[in-house]
């Protein structure tokens, strides 16, 4: 009978490395899209000494809210949503329970809702950052014993699976759910879980990532571990060059009382320049550390579904029974982390469910799951901006109001651009290994840390302004994160992406008195500004400038 290896032979050890780039490739698109499918603020009422046109702001604003929040007959299902202010929260909380709250009890709600929303996304954000410095700790030790980094091929197209992972774990690009943190927290399990007893023979299996790799640990022990076998003069991605920052503006998030809550820590790992046997170690038991952690306990059943451990997880000073990923005890590990998020979703969800309300309705748009861009030649019912249909807007934004019989054209644009800039990152970061010195901290720095923060930011909320109708239901649309062909142009991948983000410009400015989905926060042209800036590299990785 087959059965899953418990080594990895000499020979393989390349191909275990490019698995293992791939494994930490293949959860980032997912974290991302989830990640985006969060609305994570609200308006503040403004101070007294806030500016007049600010109060009219904010007054414009909640006033909406109750519009949209009161029950009719022209608006039976508020769509709570579509809030901008946690004062509109509060209202439509005292609104649309079916039990009557006082204020200040709608208000404790609308508190949580706020709290929740961030500490989930922030939690979220973290993980994936997480996931890309895994990208490069695994890419190290494969450059330092093997070289031939290639990490654009390795960008999945949804559905997928975690690579190797017996039983088969399905990963899609869904919205946030309690469904899809029990998914990621398959993904992150240090105990194996038994599913279907159904193989797959294309990569390495392993029942935990913890177990693939430790038998590439115990493979490089007893074939690589002489100094001779790693070669130091490959770039890699070294620490110290501010190339991995654990936390930014995404990851932070804050607590009932306001205070900023920072769900990465410093001393729980970084970059580590690979150059013999001990060091590949190291970076190989950061990235388990970091995931699965380093407890015994288990929290998943056998069948894969997550147990609550009995402690506080709203006290943040609470420790005990948590698995740490640094020694000052002060960042979970990955799979703590989605514990924690979804330990407290359960709560919440059972607290809003009492009064008649859907907890996730307030905080999470309304994604398709697994959308694409392009024509799938299979029959599919996943979501296809080629054939799906727009929808008036209802969201407080002006989205193609001022478009004659409006089309999909301009979605399938914005959701090309999002790809083409989610590739080139991931191009960037392969030429890295093929630089040196000054250009590779260019390219990262201006190119990798800007698309990530910035262009992606701003293109997957405008994506989010969209709504559309596809086989009967209706949805706003996201970003798919699909792989982007530059190999159909002669241009560098640079020009292609501003060719692009001028036809969407060139579209949307030629409607007299249309604005931007979203408004200024989110004008496309912003994102022409950061591709301007981007460093122009190839796709055999050669630099034609870096700024």
């Amino acid at each position: 009978m087959f059965r899953i290896p418990d080594s990895i032979p000499k020979n393989d050890l390349p191909d275990a490395l490019d698995q293992a780039i791939a494994l930490e490739i293949a959860t980032i698109p997912t974290y991302l899209y989830t990640y985006y499918s969060l609305k994570r603020s609200w308006m503040q009422k403004p101070g007294e000494d806030a500016p007049a046109s600010s109060k009219k702001k904010y007054a414009e604003a909640y006033t909406k809210d109750q519009e949209l929040s009161i029950k009719s007959d022209s608006n039976p299902s508020p769509n709570a949503i579509k809030l901008a202010t946690g004062e509109g929260l509060q209202y439509f909380i005292m609104t649309n329970a079916t039990c009557e709250m006082s204020s200040q009890e709608a208000k404790d709600l609308a508190i949580e809702i706020q709290v929740y929303a961030n500490k989930a996304a922030g939690l979220i954000m973290s993980v994936a950052v997480e996931e890309m410095l895994h990208t490069a700790l695994s890419s190290n030790v494969k450059q330092s014993l093997f070289g031939k980094i290639e990490i654009l091929n390795l960008i999945p197209a949804f559905p997928t699976a975690v690579p190797g992972h017996e039983p088969p774990l399905p990963i899609n690009e869904a919205k946030f759910s309690q469904e899809q943190l029990i998914t990621f927290l398959r993904i992150e399990s240090p105990k194996a879980y038994i599913g279907q007893d159904e193989y797959s023979k294309s990569y390495i299996e392993s029942r935990t990532i913890g177990q693939f790799y430790e038998m590439i640990e115990n493979c490089i022990k007893d074939h690589y571990s002489d100094c001779s076998n790693y070669d130091t003069s490959r770039p890699q991605l070294l620490p110290g060059k501010g190339y991995y920052g654990p936390n930014s503006i995404d990851t932070v998030f804050y607590d009932k009382n306001h205070t900023p809550q920072f769900p990465s820590d410093d001393d729980s790992g970084d970059l580590v320049h690979v150059h013999n046997m001990d060091s590949a170690l190291h970076a190989l038991d950061e990235i388990v550390e970091q995931g699965e952690g380093s407890s015994s306990e288990n929290h998943l059943t056998k069948d894969g579904n997550p147990i609550c451990p009995n402690v506080d997880w709203d006290n943040p000073d609470e420790k005990e029974g948590k698995d740490w990923d640094d020694k000052k005890k002060t960042e979970l590990s990955h799979f703590d982390k989605f514990l924690e998020a979804y330990c407290l979703g359960e709560k919440l969800l059972y607290q809003f469910n009492e009064v008649g309300l859907d907890f996730h309705s307030f905080f999470v748009f309304n994604l398709p799951t697994n959308p694409t861009n392009y024509p799938r030649q299979e029959a599919s019912t996943f979501v296809n901006y080629a054939e799906a249909k727009m929808v008036n807007p209802t969201l407080p934004y002006p989205i193609n109001s001022l478009i004659p019989n409006p089309s999909t054209e301009p979605l399938i644009n914005v959701s090309n651009v999002t790809n083409a800039i989610n590739t080139y990152i991931f191009l960037m970061i392969e030429a890295c290994y093929y630089q040196k010195g000054h250009t590779q901290y260019e390219i990262f720095m201006f190119g990798i840390h800007k698309g990530m923060i910035w262009a992606l930011s701003v293109l997957c909320y405008t994506m989010s302004m969209y709504e559309i109708e596809f086989q009967g239901k209706n949805s706003n649309a996201a970003a798919t994160f699909e792989p982007y062909d530059f190999g159909t142009s002669q241009d560098s991948p640079k020009k292609q992406i501003q060719d692009l983000i001028k036809i969407i410009t060139d579209e949307f400015d030629s409607i007299p008195g249309y604005t931007y989905p979203g408004g200024n926060a989110l004008d496309i042209r912003w994102v022409s500004e950061y591709v301007d800036n981007f460093p122009d590299v190839t796709l055999d990785h050669k630099v034609l400038a870096t700024v």
